[in-house]
């Protein structure tokens, strides 16, 4: 696996992307972690290499390039790109496992997915703050009480009010 030097180190216009990438030398690792966590889809999951946060999707979602809150990784086969990608250049990078492709400085680099550090998103969370209150009911269940109440007492309208 070589680094290679890519005629396009962006995305440009709007792409189908697999991910985000976040450089924390360019973007502060708590506004990182806020994109993240506010993007993050159902089923994502998070990596970190080096100074880059990842997000890869469970889908690809289309996303503007001048308004994505990373660098977008665009699928190439086993690649997830963060810059445009002709089919000699991912002949150059082509691995057999999955892997990310990343810029710096203007060349591309092969980031291996199993060399990234699994990032657990919840430890981000701080719940220190909440309280857990005993004996609370789901409101559903009151809703169903109350309406429960009033139909056995013969006057289903009363409910409303």
């Amino acid at each position: 696996m070589k680094d290679i030097r890519p005629r396009q180190v962006i995305h440009t216009g709007f792409v189908f992307a697999s991910g985000l990438a976040l450089d924390l030398q360019i973007v502060p690792e708590t506004l990182a972690r806020k994109r993240i966590a506010g993007f993050q889809q159902l089923g994502s999951d998070a990596f970190q290499t080096g100074t880059v946060l990842i997000l890869r999707f469970r889908a690809p979602a289309l996303l503007s390039c001048a308004a994505a809150l990373g660098a977008p990784l665009v699928r190439y086969g086993k690649l997830l790109s963060a810059c445009p990608l002709t089919s000699g250049e991912i002949s150059a990078l082509e691995t057999s496992e999955e892997a990310f492709v990343l810029v710096s400085g203007g060349t591309a680099a092969l980031k291996p997915l199993c060399d990234c550090i699994p990032v657990d998103i919840s430890q981000w969370l701080d719940a220190s703050e909440f309280t857990i209150l005993p004996a609370l009911r789901p409101l559903g269940a009151v809703a169903m009480d109350e309406w429960t109440v009033h139909r056995l007492a013969g006057d289903p309208l009363r409910r409303l009010v």
